[in-house]
């Protein structure tokens, strides 16, 4: 597979390591990492002996996800999110040369300078009304901070 090679032409470190890096919980062994999924478990075993060898790329899709709840493995979760939100700010696609109605099209700007909310870009990309079902949460050292209050959750 073509992205395991890059990998490891490119040095990336074990899949282990990113949790460590991005402050969750070190997988113990193969049948944490895939939930119990014996036969999953005992091929990567076979393939890569320790969880600390196991590498990034194939970690990523081997991580067991609760399907109803989530759409992919803790990992990919908070990569992804760290990625959307450290990069929101300095993307090129907010200089005014590309933010633009020629860019997006007179309705996408105007649904574009129309939302206020996470929760309404959640909804209109996954019909959940408000954002409902939809938690995250900031990690900051031993403290997490929920942030449903930013999708416009109201105690009811």
């Amino acid at each position: 597979m073509l992205a395991v090679a890059e990998g490891r032409v490119s040095g990336l470190a074990p899949f282990n390591d990113y949790c460590e890096h991005y402050g969750l919980k070190k997988k113990n062994n193969f049948m944490d990492l895939t939930g119990n999924n014996e036969e999953v478990s005992k091929k990567l075993e076979d393939v890569y002996g320790s969880i600390d060898n196991l590498e990034w790329f194939v970690g990523l899709w081997a991580e067991a996800y609760d399907d109803k709840k989530q759409c992919m493995g803790n990992l990919l979760t908070v990569m992804v999110g760290n990625d959307a939100f450290t990069q929101a700010l300095t993307n090129p696609l907010l200089g005014a040369e590309v933010f633009n109605e020629d860019t997006f099209s007179r309705e996408g700007f105007e649904i574009i300078n129309g939302t206020s909310k996470l929760s309404e870009i959640i909804g209109r990309n996954t019909g959940l009304k408000n954002g409902e079902g939809v938690s995250f949460f900031l990690s900051s050292g031993k403290s997490e901070y929920s942030i449903k209050s930013y999708l416009g959750f109201r105690p009811s």
